[in-house]
C-alpha cells in the first residue's frame, strides 16, 4: 500500500510538472504570435472608428433610405480618403431597420452592444426614431439623428443630437407666406396618414395656420397607412368641397399617386403643399405634369451656392449619374458632421464624442445660405427655403 502511494504520488509530480511545461510552452508560443502579429501591422494603420448606421432600406420608407445610404457611403469615402481624422478611420456598420419600429430598436441594440460602434448616425423616419432612440439613450450611445422631423426629439436625452429640424417651422412659415401671396384661396382641405406622428401633428399645426390666415379648412381626409396606394375615396370626397389647396402628409412614395389621383378626382386647379418629402425626383416622375405649382419648404436644394453643396452634388451626380435630393443631402450631411464631432473628440470613445457634442459649436454643413450651423437644444439651427415644382419636372425657388 505504501508502494502504491509513491507510484501515485510520482505520477501526480509528472502530470504537474508536464503542465507547468505546457502552460510555459503556451505562453512563450502566444507571446511570440502576438511580438509577430504586432510586427506585421504597418506603423501607419489608421485606428478604426465603427460608426453605426441604422437606415431604412426595404419597406415603405426604402425608398428615402436607399437615397441616404448612396450619399453617405460617398461622404464616408471622402473623410477616409483625405487626411480629415488624420489616422482615424470611419467604419460604417450598416443594418436595416425594414421601415419597422420593432426591428429599429432590435437593430439599436445590436449596435449598441454586440456590435459596439462608437456612435450611431441614421435612421429614416419619425415613427422610426421614435421607438429607436430612447434606446439609444438609454443604452448610452452618443447618436445624431439624420432624417427624422418630429417635434420633441430634442429632449430624448444628453446622448440624442439631430442634425435636421423639425419641419413643423417651416410649415408654419410656408403657410402664412403662401396666404399672403395668394389671397384668393379661401379654403384648403388636408390629407394625411393616420399612421405616422409628424403627419398627425402636421395636419393639426396646418389647420390652425390655415384658419389664422382666413384660409378656412373645408375637408380633412385619413389614410390608414404608408402601404396603401388608392386614395380615390378619400380625394373623391375632398374634390367636393373644391379647395384652393391641398395638403399632402404622406411618405414619399404614395404623393406622386395622391397627385395623380387628385387630378382625376377633379381637383384640375387646385394647388397642392408638402413638406420636405415633396423634394423627391420619384414624386416628380410619378406625378409628372400633376405636380405643377405644388409648393413645399426645405432646408437644402441642389442649386444652393454654398461652397461644401456644389462639391456634393457634383461628386453625387458624378458616381451616381442623377441629382440627389433632400434624404441624399440629409444623410451626406450627418456623415460629415459627425467627422467633425469626432475630430474634436480626438477618439472613437464615446464618452469623449458627447462631450464634444456637446461642445461642438459652429460646424461646416451643406444648408443654409452661408454654409455653417451649430447645435442648439442638441438640434441644428437650418434656414428653410420654399419651392414650387413645374410642369416639366423641374422646381424653382419661391421668394416669400
Amino acid at each position: 500500500m505504501i508502494k502504491f502511494n509513491k507510484v501515485i504520488r510520482s505520477i501526480m509530480q509528472t502530470e504537474s510538472s508536464l503542465q507547468k511545461s505546457l502552460l510555459s510552452g503556451l505562453a512563450l508560443a502566444t507571446t511570440l504570435a502576438t511580438t509577430l502579429a504586432l510586427s506585421a501591422v504597418p506603423a501607419n494603420a489608421q485606428e478604426e472608428i465603427k460608426i453605426g448606421v441604422p437606415l431604412s432600406l426595404s419597406g415603405p420608407v426604402a425608398f428615402a433610405g436607399t437615397k441616404m445610404r448612396d450619399a453617405m457611403e460617398l461622404a464616408f469615402e471622402e473623410i477616409n480618403g483625405s487626411d480629415f481624422l488624420g489616422g482615424k478611420k470611419l467604419v460604417p456598420v450598416w443594418v436595416d431597420d425594414r421601415s419597422s419600429q420593432p426591428q429599429a430598436i432590435s437593430v439599436t441594440q445590436q449596435l449598441a452592444l454586440r456590435d459596439q460602434v462608437s456612435v450611431i448616425a441614421g435612421y429614416t423616419a419619425s415613427n422610426i426614431c421614435l421607438a429607436a432612440l430612447p434606446v439609444a439613450q438609454e443604452l448610452k450611445v452618443p447618436t445624431i439623428n439624420s432624417d427624422c422631423v418630429v417635434p420633441g426629439l430634442g429632449e430624448v436625452g444628453d446622448y440624442v443630437y439631430n442634425a435636421v429640424a423639425p419641419s413643423a417651422d417651416f410649415v408654419r412659415q410656408l403657410i402664412t407666406n403662401f396666404a399672403a401671396a395668394n389671397k384668393d384661396v379661401k379654403s384648403a382641405a388636408i390629407l394625411y396618414q393616420r399612421e405616422n406622428p409628424v403627419f398627425v401633428g402636421l395636419e393639426k399645426l396646418m389647420t390652425e395656420v390655415f384658419t389664422q390666415n382666413g384660409i378656412e379648412v373645408v375637408a380633412a381626409e385619413a389614410v390608414t397607412s404608408g402601404a396603401d396606394a388608392d386614395f380615390s375615396a378619400q380625394l373623391t370626397s375632398i374634390a367636393s368641397k373644391k379647395p384652393g389647396v391641398l395638403a399632402i402628409l404622406l411618405i414619399g412614395g404614395q404623393v406622386g399617386p395622391a397627385m395623380v389621383q387628385a387630378r382625376q378626382a377633379g381637383l384640375a386647379d387646385t394647388i397642392f403643399m408638402g413638406e420636405q418629402n415633396f423634394d423627391s425626383i420619384e414624386v416628380r416622375n410619378v406625378a409628372g405634369p400633376n405636380a405643377a405649382g405644388s409648393v413645399y419648404p426645405s432646408h437644402w436644394f441642389a442649386a444652393s451656392p454654398v461652397e461644401q453643396n456644389k462639391k456634393f452634388v457634383a461628386a453625387y451626380e458624378a458616381r451616381y449619374g442623377s441629382t440627389p435630393d433632400t434624404f441624399s443631402a440629409n444623410g451626406y450631411s450627418t456623415v460629415w458632421v459627425l467627422a467633425q464631432i469626432i475630430k474634436k473628440a480626438g477618439s472613437g470613445d464615446r464618452e469623449a464624442i458627447k462631450k464634444a457634442l456637446e461642445e461642438a459649436g459652429d460646424m461646416d454643413t451643406i444648408f443654409g445660405i452661408d454654409g455653417k450651423t451649430a447645435f442648439e437644444n442638441r438640434v441644428v439651427k437650418l434656414t428653410p427655403f420654399f419651392f414650387q415644382m413645374q410642369a416639366n419636372g423641374t422646381v424653382k425657388q419661391i421668394n416669400y
